[in-house]
């Protein structure tokens, strides 16, 4: 009996939800000599706790901003009614309801406005559907193209200024992500897992003390 609930706690962190993560190059531009290769990652990760999803941006040593045309634009799968975008992180980045076209890159139906300053490297947000939640990070994968999109169009766009400020202009992703790192564990799951391992030690200390 007293191994019980360890055993239950082990089972129900097994059982947790976890969070799966893609990764996409912004590697498709608009303008010649805007970045060496890839211009920077798009990260999204879905919640199945909340049902969110989650985007990170890093364009690092290159800068993203707003002025012109928007900073990162995404669309939905389904329906766009209830979709709400939260917790925006990066000096002056926002959403007031923007959509539209992004210069040869396709049109877009979510567009984060940014700022005219070309000093960040990076965007974080979330997105919820309450109405008719999202299921998995697949629900952000809708492809556009424009001019200067890649056969097949891509999912995100961003707006860039290469390192130095030199050139300026939009990246693209494809529809293919990186090869898969693993599932990441959800901050609830790994407390449970790590409350069941303490209890299953505490309990065998305690039979051979």
């Amino acid at each position: 009996m007293r191994l019980f609930l360890p055993a239950v706690l082990f089972t129900a962190a097994m059982l947790a939800p976890m969070a799966s993560a893609d990764v996409f190059d912004l590697s498709q531009t608009n303008t010649g000599g805007l970045c060496a290769g890839s211009c920077g990652t798009v990260t999204v990760t879905f919640s199945g706790g909340t049902n969110t999803i989650h985007f990170a941006i890093d364009v690092a040593p290159n800068s993203i901003f707003g002025q012109g045309g928007g900073a990162f634009g995404f669309n939905v799968v389904g329906t766009n009614a209830g979709v709400a975008i939260s917790s925006v992180a990066g000096p002056d980045f926002s959403f007031t309801g923007d959509s539209g076209t992004m210069d040869g890159m396709g049109s877009y139906e979510f567009i984060i406005t940014g700022p005219a300053n070309k000093d960040n490297t990076t965007l974080t947000f979330d997105v919820t559907r309450p109405g008719n939640a999202f299921t998995g990070v697949s629900d952000v994968y809708e492809a556009t193209s424009g001019d200067h999109s890649a056969a097949g169009g891509g999912f995100f766009a961003a707006h860039i200024a290469s390192a130095g400020n030199i050139v300026t202009g939009f990246a693209q992703t494809g529809t293919t992500p990186r090869p898969p790192q693993g599932t990441t564990p959800e901050p609830s799951s790994v407390i449970l897992l790590g409350t069941s391992f303490a209890a299953v030690a505490y309990l065998l200390r305690a039979r051979f003390a």
